[in-house]
Order: structure tokens, then sequence, then C-alpha cells
């Protein structure tokens, strides 16, 4: 390369690069500020069962998870029809944890009758709609599979916890 070029471009580069640099913040500083997900959209994630509000009900239990804890609590909706709130303590290390509901016990004999409630995503909180059959005399069980693994994280008898859960609506 000739000396004339190797001077301009020693010069020039370090120019460019802090150029670059102030150009990239003034960028970052004048961009509109866009959420992340639009309020029109609110009503397509409460569909999914995710709450856009913090969960309340008058009574809830903590349960383990494959080593996460979860808020578990249940309430009467608006309609008057059980729902369960589902509260990740922390992050799920697995990924796609789907919540199922049976009856009775969990065994091979009564696959057909699990029913699936929602997916977990991350720590984001789940409203789920219990389904005509459960009642909080005989809760059933839960139960959090992740798809992907193919494998069940973990079992919650309601029935345990009906005690402390149930207790108002009796």
């Amino acid at each position: 390369m000739i000396r004339s070029h190797r001077i301009t471009h020693r010069r020039l580069f370090p120019l460019i690069a802090v150029l670059a640099l102030l150009l990239s913040v003034l960028a970052l500083s004048l961009r509109p500020a866009v959420p992340v997900s639009s309020s029109a959209s609110a009503p397509l994630f409460q569909t999914l069962g995710f709450a856009g509000e913090a969960l309340s009900a008058s009574r809830s239990v903590r349960v383990k998870v494959n080593g996460t804890p979860v808020r578990l609590a249940y309430r009467l909706s608006r309609s008057q029809q059980p729902t369960l709130l589902i509260e990740p303590q922390r992050i799920m290390p697995e990924a796609q944890v789907q919540v199922l509901w049976t009856p009775g016990q969990v065994s091979e004999a009564i696959i057909p009758s699990i029913q699936f409630l929602g997916q977990l995503s991350g720590a984001s909180s789940l409203v789920l709609s219990l389904p005509t059959e459960f009642s909080p005399d005989r809760p059933g069980q839960l139960v959090f599979q992740s798809l992907p693994l193919a494998k069940t994280l973990g079992t919650v008898d309601l029935a345990d916890l009906s005690s402390t859960l149930f207790q108002e609506v009796r």
C-alpha cells in the first residue's frame, strides 16, 4: 500500500470509530419508547391464562415442583367458575412446562382423563379455569410435565391441600 494511503487510513479509522459510537448512542437515546407488547394484545394473553395483574386470593399454599417453589391459590371467578392461580417464585428451568389436571391419582390407567389446563412460561403467572368435573371436596391432582423432555416434573395432590386451599368455598 502506498504510504499516503496508510497515513489517510490511520487518521480516518479512529475518526470513523468515534463517529459510529456517537451515532449509535444518539440513535438509542432518540428512539421512540415502544412497549414489548401493546395493551391491545392483553386480551390474547388473558385468554391463554397469563395474569396481567398481581394474583390475589384469600388463601394460598407454596409447593415445590422439581425444586422450583410455586405458589398455588384458588378462587371463584366473577362467573362463579373455579380458577386456580399458579405463580412460580422463580423462572422454571425446564422449557414448556404443561399444567395438567386429573380427577384421581396419577397412573397409567387414567391417562385419557388427564386434562390440559395451561402452560407455564418462565416466571409468568397463570390463572387457569378448572374443568367442570372439579369439586373442592374431590379436587384431584395437578401434573407438571415438560413437553420437550417428555417427563413428569412433579405432581401436586390437591386433596392434601384441600383443608387450607379450598376452605373458603366449603
